[in-house]
């Protein structure tokens, strides 16, 4: 059954795919480049091969968000990132524990409120919403909030970037 339903999401997201629909160069290069990158890492064979695929799917996502990023200061919420991020980024700060200081990137599960992060975010920060079609109320209404401008919904997980200086934008992804 879980196979028949990924087969589902996949059908109804296929012409969102390898970038199609996004108009942006910059975002074109991070949906090609970051989201959808298909060539193995250096680093995917020897993290947690046990985890299950999604978890997994979702744990090299945020490597090569840190690898895109390079971000000093991570939060991760959910407390099973850090092994990918700080493969992805050697030089992370990672911190499952609330922040005190700006954050760079923010790894929450959809189910955990994020409004305790807003005063924390500044231009450029990433907030990773992971397992978002358990709770997509939440991610709606993170869609609505004005920290974040731009935003990528990957069904299993979203991406919302805080960026004042860019138009808002909202992109559907296949991920």
């Amino acid at each position: 059954m879980n196979r028949l339903w990924q087969a589902l999401v996949w059908l109804k997201r296929c012409t969102h795919s390898r970038g199609f629909g996004v108009q942006s160069p910059t975002d074109y290069r991070f949906v090609t480049e970051v989201i959808g990158e298909k060539a193995p890492y250096y680093a995917y064979a020897s993290i947690r091969p046990h985890d299950d695929w999604l978890q997994r799917k979702m744990g090299r996502l945020c490597l090569r968000l840190a690898n895109h990023l390079q971000p000093h200061h991570v939060y991760d919420a959910t407390a099973t990132m850090a092994d990918y991020v700080s493969a992805g980024c050697k030089k992370a700060v990672i911190d499952c524990t609330p922040p005190q200081g700006h954050v760079d990137m923010a790894i929450l599960r959809a189910t955990q409120p994020y409004e305790h992060l807003r005063h924390l975010m500044h231009d450029g920060s990433v907030l990773v919403c992971t397992y978002t079609h358990e709770a997509p109320q939440q991610w709606e209404k993170l869609l609505d909030d004005n920290t974040f401008n731009v935003t990528f919904d990957l069904y299993y997980c979203g991406i919302a970037i805080a960026d004042k200086h860019r138009s808002a934008n909202h992109y559907i992804v296949n991920f």
